[in-house]
């Protein structure tokens, strides 16, 4: 099992994660809340996500808003 700074290992297979990640866009096609969550939920080695997550959780926790 992968160590990441956020979030953990996903256990969907990479067909799964795709359609599962795309179902979290919104009807525009952009990434929202729910996208991150799901990143965060279903990470995978080498994904590069770190950085990002970490910034959109201190984002979210100086809003008030749960990640």
């Amino acid at each position: 099992m992968t160590q990441y700074e956020i979030g953990t290992d996903t256990t969907l297979t990479s067909s799964q994660w795709v359609k599962a990640y795309i179902a979290t866009l919104d009807h525009k096609g952009d990434i929202q809340h729910e996208t991150y969550e799901f990143q965060r939920d279903n990470r995978y080695e080498d994904d590069g996500l770190d950085e990002e997550l970490t910034i959109y959780k201190d984002l979210c926790q100086s809003l008030g808003i749960h990640f």
